[in-house]
């Protein structure tokens, strides 16, 4: 098993957001020692496994379908990593809101036309509003 995608699966799992930025954990791959990698070499690695990952792309349909232009720089940088399965839940503690709100948003990724720029707008959205408010959750409870 590749080291780098199985510590990918473990930052993925103990996170309480339900999806992170390939950027961030482009610099969370780095700061735990495990390698330094770029964002689209890691995109590449990520995307050989389906099964295990999700990968979202907010900028693909949209940008590569209003242009002739070539993909704008560090557009993969923006990509959002999810684990395919789900994870298990990062805190077994955590208020069932905050669990429910990770299910959720998780789940709406898995189903996600990646076709339709709106659907992945919509995800997009959810996603970075999940992201915030964890943290929030969590420390409320």
């Amino acid at each position: 098993m590749d080291s780098i995608a199985q510590r990918v699966t473990e930052l993925l799992r103990r996170s309480p957001a339900p999806a992170v930025r390939l950027r961030d954990l482009c610099r969370a791959l780095q700061d735990s020692g495990v390698a330094r990698v770029d964002p689209e070499t890691l995109a590449r690695r990520l995307s050989i496994d389906p099964g295990r990952f999700l990968l979202i792309d907010p900028w693909g349909r949209l940008w590569r379908s209003s242009r002739r232009e070539p993909a704008r720089a560090g557009a993969v940088a923006d990509v959002w990593v999810a684990a395919a399965d789900g994870g298990d839940d990062p805190d077994p503690d955590a208020p069932p809101l905050a669990l429910r709100l990770r299910r959720t948003v998780h789940w709406l990724g898995r189903r996600l036309d990646r076709r339709s720029a709106t659907e992945t707008a919509r995800w997009l959205g959810m996603a970075r509003e999940a992201s915030a408010v964890a943290p929030k959750l969590r420390r409320a409870a």
